[in-house]
């Protein structure tokens, strides 16, 4: 995450920090769900990952911090890369 957006921060104890804000002011959504963090998510099912540190659009309500959204693949995704390693 730290890397996906500039002003983001990541403490030792893994909170996120955007611009200075508290680590609570962040919300999270994986796959459209709000979740209270993104813990336990392999890397290799991640699909896509959005971090807004500013200008939150208005379908993640009112938030003081940012937005990390989170979408996982599918899957048919995963069974696919899987095959694809068993054939090289």
């Amino acid at each position: 995450i730290q890397t996906a957006a500039p002003g983001v921060s990541v403490s030792e104890s893994g909170e996120v920090y955007v611009r200075g804000s508290r680590s609570d002011a962040v919300q999270y959504f994986i796959d459209g769900v709000k979740t209270t963090g993104i813990s336990g998510i392999p890397g290799a099912a991640i699909q896509s990952l959005s971090v807004y540190t500013g200008g939150v659009p208005a379908m993640y309500g009112d938030v003081t911090g940012g937005v990390v959204v989170l979408e996982t693949k599918s899957y048919f995704d995963l069974l696919r890369e899987e095959r694809a390693k068993n054939y090289k």
